[in-house]
């Protein structure tokens, strides 16, 4: 069967590309999964109050109920090809798509309309669709003078989703998912084309037309395919590098690794409040844990709507300690309306948070992460605090027990590198998805313990032993490389490293007092790239900002001499502004890799 994926922003034409295509020729198969979902809710209760009591602004189904109807469908239909119409809708439901096309050996194929945000906006507030003719209001009306129907005379009307407010956030959405959404679809094989939608009805018709008889002839009887010679072809040097990522822990395949492409502000960091009953040794939130500011709720919701805007997708909630916020639960919810696709939370796991978890679902996150600094009580509370460790434990095996995608994040330092392995045997017990090991940086409260640091060096030393250790274990193990020896460069290069994030803008770390950080590692400084208002503004800092210092590495290495220049770009600049050194120049064959850049699987 030949699956055909049909989709592009609101107003660029798919209602009237897909009954043209449906027209020319027998069996193939429109498919609309809001119309399916009405239908079989009829009958099917639950569905039918997930419909109705959906808290998402546009009407959106949750994935997992989107892609289960999808699936059933295209398992049930009897027809040569389906055309799904403006599905896949994001990154999650194309991975379901590509995942389920490659299981049942369904041929996939991706058509995007492609046409401005202004055409498209101009497009939808212009058209009127016919309620008599088109019960559905599906495909544009042609209009008399008058604004009447031309076939049967009736009063036309504005589409439901074309009004004001839900047509901006049909926009907005489609915009933020559209990155996501291609990487998935094109990293699974899937037969790609691009229609300029800017173009008159017929030639989008023609164009799209041209590329689904390209893929279904064969199917509808060709006899046989002329082979075509075409030029060996040549590919661009990427400079601009890209991300990876370990995919979901209920994926099929989960030592996969995602390809994740830059976007504008795709990661968001909201630090909800900077209170926490800790001080551990090494936090890099500093004096920002003595003055314990929380962001009001009214507050909260400005900053979410106006980075979701910006473009965030993925969304992470973190303190301080963010359960002890007093509307923790809410806003996780609210972030969820708001349309982020992945709302992650990082906590340190004691009895607080225990307690607003279990007034959540494993469904409100994509990931719960838990701070644990050390294989055993030993070392783990000599950085937390006495009675720590099992006080986590508990909640990590709760979280587990109930179905979350439970992740361990852990700081390494010399006062726990010697058993923080150990955690991989306590992840394997409990169930938890994968474990994160990050290096401890001088910043924060880790200027009162300079001495737990490790040098360059050191930690290059432990990410050997951990690849070592890793072997065999079924949770997964991830580092965060920092620094890397000259040799390594041409691997990372062939990852997509290539140099500081921070230049691509691809995240953003917002704290109560309204800062905005493009790079953690410059938190203790004056250098942020934004502040966002109480009522959501946006205002770029005027003075000095880190985004100068990320481009100025560009021109000038910080370390005066590149050792790696296809993948290092410059090197670390924050590093000559927080350490008043570079790793690069200390050590000769050392090169430091970006901190933001999380990228290296030890398993």
């Amino acid at each position: 069967m030949d699956v055909i994926a049909l989709f592009g922003p609101p107003g660029s034409g798919k209602s009237t590309v897909s009954a043209h295509l449906c027209s020319s020729g027998p069996g193939l198969h429109v498919f609309r999964l809001r119309e399916m979902a009405r239908a079989q809710a009829v009958t099917d209760h639950q569905l039918a109050q997930e419909l109705t009591q959906t808290r998402d602004p546009l009407g959106w189904l949750p994935d997992a109920t989107a892609t289960l109807l999808v699936r059933r469908a295209l398992k049930t239909l009897c027809a040569a090809a389906v055309l799904l119409e403006g599905y896949p809708g994001n990154e999650v439901q194309a991975r379901a798509l590509a995942h389920d096309s490659a299981r049942e050996r369904w041929r996939l194929t991706a058509i995007e309309l492609n046409a401005s945000s202004d055409v498209c906006a101009g497009r939808v507030q212009q058209r009127r669709v016919c309620p008599v003719c088109d019960p559905h209001r599906r495909r544009p009306a042609r209009s008399t003078p008058l604004g009447r129907c031309q076939e049967c005379g009736e009063p036309l009307e504005q589409r439901r989703s074309d009004h004001g407010t839900s047509a901006s956030l049909r926009q907005i959405r489609y915009r933020a998912n559209a990155t996501g959404l291609r990487a998935a679809l094109r990293s699974a094989g899937a037969a790609w084309h691009t229609v300029d939608a800017e173009q008159d009805t017929a030639s989008v018709v023609a164009a799209a037309l041209a590329a689904l008889s390209r893929h279904t002839t064969q199917r509808r009887g060709s006899p046989t395919l002329t082979p075509t010679p075409l030029p060996t072809p040549t590919f661009r040097k990427d400079e601009y590098g890209h991300a990876r990522m370990p995919v979901p822990a209920d994926a099929t395949a989960p030592q996969k690794i995602d390809r994740v492409e830059y976007g504008r502000f795709r990661n968001v960091y909201l630090y909800i409040t900077e209170a926490c009953q800790l001080r551990c040794s090494g936090c890099y939130m500093g004096d920002r844990l003595e003055r314990a500011l929380k962001m009001p709720y009214e507050q909260i919701g400005h900053t979410l709507s106006a980075w979701r805007q910006m473009g965030g997708s993925k969304l992470t909630i973190l303190g301080g300690e963010p359960t002890l916020h007093p509307r923790y639960e809410d806003v996780i919810r609210l972030a969820g309306r708001i349309g982020y696709e992945h709302v992650i939370t990082t906590s340190n796991g004691l009895a607080p948070a225990r307690r607003k978890f279990r007034r959540l679902e494993p469904s409100d996150f994509a990931y719960v992460q838990i701070s644990v600094d050390g294989g055993s009580a030993t070392t783990h509370d000599a950085v937390r605090g006495a009675g720590k460790f099992n006080e986590t434990l508990v909640t990590l095996r709760e979280l587990c027990e109930r179905g979350f995608d439970t992740r361990i994040i852990c700081t390494v330092s010399k006062r726990n590198e010697a058993d923080c392995l150990r955690l991989l045997d306590i992840a394997d017990q409990l169930g938890v998805s994968l474990v994160k090991y990050h290096v401890m940086s001088i910043i924060g409260r880790g200027h009162g313990s300079p001495e737990d640091g490790m040098e360059p060096r050191e930690w290059l030393d432990f990410t050997d032993r951990l690849r070592d250790s890793a072997t065999g274990y079924t949770t997964r193990c991830w580092y965060q490389p920092t620094f890397a020896r000259r040799s390594e460069m041409p691997r990372f290069e062939a990852e997509g490293y290539r140099g500081c994030i921070g230049r691509t803008l691809d995240r953003i770390s917002l704290f109560p007092d309204g800062r905005a950080y493009v790079c953690s590692f410059l938190f203790d400084t004056d250098l942020h790239f934004a502040t966002t208002t109480p009522d959501g503004r946006i205002e770029l800092s005027k003075g000095d900002n880190e985004f100068d210092l990320f481009t100025g590495a560009l021109t000038k290495p910080g370390c005066g001499g590149c050792k790696a220049p296809a993948s290092c770009m410059g090197g670390c600049p924050a590093e000559l502004v927080v350490d008043g050194r570079s790793s690069c120049e200390t050590y000769p064959d050392i090169v430091p890799v970006c901190r933001l850049w999380k990228s290296i699987p030890a398993n």
